[in-house]
């Protein structure tokens, strides 16, 4: 089993037809079982982000997730005074999108931002994933969503 998955990263890696996977490899991540490893941003990180989500907005920090070593998700973050933390972007690549990813990636930075000294993330009201952040017990207050640490 571990040998397959080895096999699986490596196409996708390569993205070359395999003879064991098969023609072009069409991988479709399944979070259930997986971890998210989730860091903070890296200068040599823009390529990858390049990759994913071409119309990214300007990178100053945030974080990375990557399932079976690939980059697979990131969140633009800046921080919102008083010990808070605003996530400004979110991006998950289509694939894994509704299994997960997200909810793990936001529950990483979380931890970090806690072992950070943060008390709280932050996201704009008006954003188009609102009714996601909510769903991760972020509360309506004024004219933004936070979580609490």
């Amino acid at each position: 089993m571990l040998q397959r998955s080895r096999q699986l990263a490596i196409c996708l890696r390569n993205s070359e037809p395999c003879e064991e996977c098969g023609p072009a490899p069409q991988i479709v991540f399944a979070m259930k079982g997986q971890k998210l490893f989730v860091r903070q941003l890296s200068p040599a990180d823009h390529d990858a982000i390049e990759r994913l989500d071409p119309g990214h907005p300007p990178i100053d920090g945030g974080f990375l997730g990557k399932l079976l070593g690939e980059p697979v998700a990131y969140a633009l973050t800046t921080p919102h005074g008083k010990g808070r933390l605003s996530i400004d972007w979110l991006f998950v690549v289509g694939p894994l999108r509704r299994k997960r990813a997200g909810m793990s990636l936001v529950h990483e930075i979380g931890v970090i931002a806690l072992l950070e000294g943060r008390s709280a993330l932050v996201v704009r009201k008006e954003c188009e994933a609102a009714a996601f952040f909510k769903r991760l017990s972020f509360v309506e207050v004024e004219d933004v969503l936070i979580k609490r640490l």
